[in-house]
């Protein structure tokens, strides 16, 4: 109890990881939270349904779930289930990263080879989880920093795209007009749609799982550190391990519930900062806010009525960051070699190569168009394979 104060006055924090703050308080501290991840969560589902022209009905739903996922999510965290979870006030919500891939497979074979594909490919981070001190050898900070780097800039493509009006403005000209752009400025039913697999499919949101895994890792330290609990050791390992394995637990859950990916949201660290309030205890408010936000058909209704431009508004900004993210990964790194920037200009010049220029793999078979098309999955995997081959004496 002691150990426990100590290291609650060194961080500044109000109620530590194990206190139980007034309900009042912390019915407040869990609406800072949900304020910070809120459209974080939504907007996801969102780009998706709007690039593979879904209907209103279906991307309503798909909001829904992934409120009422990231609430099972955000619990299992907080709470550590059976050594599924860190512990810790660990916030999961709809990620990111997935979203190329996630198209790609969609305009492959539609909602169902997406959520089947999502459900086994989870397996990646599970298994990572337990292997986590080897994986670490692999997947260098230099290579998630170029991983997460393309996965921004990717990103930036389909935000821009909505700013303009969306794939609908394009057919029908209204791309890029001056109302759209305006616009853009001011601003649970398991399997319901069936399941399907594909290799390629497979493959590509694997990597992102790789990645994500080495990104939790990351985010759970960083938690860890703030919430004054110990960043090496037997205790933080177990907590880190677990805490990935929920990420691709949940993950898995979230397909099983007609949802997207999940993984552990960077930006509630700050809120623990900003707050003095690192109790995991809080995690349990936030997650019952998001499964009854999930239940309401209302809340994702609204939502899915957003006009494109007014959503590309939103996350242009937010797709930036997730760029800028991954060059603060890279500049932290030595790059005084000449092997890390031949592994930097081989990733991004491969990875912005596909994304910009797609008819580049034209005459590829179609199981590795589907693989490649995507620049975060031909960009992660040069740099993988060219951060563990390459030789160089300096």
């Amino acid at each position: 109890m002691q150990e426990s104060q100590t290291a609650q006055s060194n961080t500044g924090l109000i109620y530590g990881l194990n206190d139980r703050p007034p309900v009042r308080e912390a019915i407040f501290a869990a609406i800072q939270h949900l304020l910070a991840i809120f459209v974080a969560i939504i907007t996801p589902p969102l780009i998706i349904a709007g690039a593979l022209k879904l209907d209103l009905e279906t991307t309503s739903f798909l909001v829904s779930m992934s409120l009422f996922a990231s609430g099972i999510s955000t619990f299992i965290q907080c709470r550590r289930i059976g050594g599924i979870g860190t512990g810790l006030l660990c916030i999961q919500g709809t990620s990111f990263s997935f979203i190329g891939p996630i198209i790609s497979a969609g305009m492959l074979g539609g909602l169902p080879l997406i959520f089947g594909t999502c459900i086994v490919a989870s397996s990646v981070e599970m298994v990572i989880s337990r292997i986590l001190k080897y994986t670490r050898k692999i997947i260098t900070p230099l290579v998630s920093g170029i991983v997460v780097t393309l996965i921004g800039m990717s990103l930036i493509k389909v935000g821009i795209t909505a700013c303009g009006g969306g794939v609908s403005a394009q057919s029908n000209g209204t791309f890029g007009s001056f109302e759209n752009l305006g616009l853009a400025l001011l601003v649970l039913i398991p399997f319901k749609y069936g399941l399907d697999f594909d290799f390629s499919a497979f493959i590509a949101l694997g990597l992102v799982f790789l990645i994500t895994a080495i990104e939790a890792y990351g985010d759970i330290t960083a938690n860890s550190l703030i919430s004054g609990e110990p960043v090496e050791g037997k205790v933080f390992i177990k907590r880190a391990s677990g805490g990935i394995l929920a990420d691709g637990f949940n993950s898995m859950l979230a397909g099983i519930l007609n949802s997207f990916p999940n993984s552990v949201f960077a930006q509630n660290n700050g809120m623990i900062q900003l707050t003095g309030v690192a109790s995991r205890y809080v995690g349990y408010y936030i997650a019952g806010f998001l499964i009854l936000l999930g239940l309401f058909p209302s809340v994702g209704l609204i939502f899915s009525l957003m006009p494109e431009p007014v959503l590309g508004g939103a996350t242009l900004l937010m797709f930036g960051t997730v760029a800028s993210a991954g060059i603060r990964i890279i500049a932290a790194q030595k790059i005084n070699n000449r092997k890390a920037t031949l592994v930097i200009a081989l990733s991004f010049a491969l990875g912005l190569s596909v994304e910009m220029v797609p008819e580049i793999l034209c005459q590829f078979p179609e199981s590795i168009k589907n693989i490649f098309s995507s620049g975060i999955t031909t960009g992660g995997v040069t740099a993988i394979i060219s951060n563990a081959l390459i030789r160089m004496k300096e």
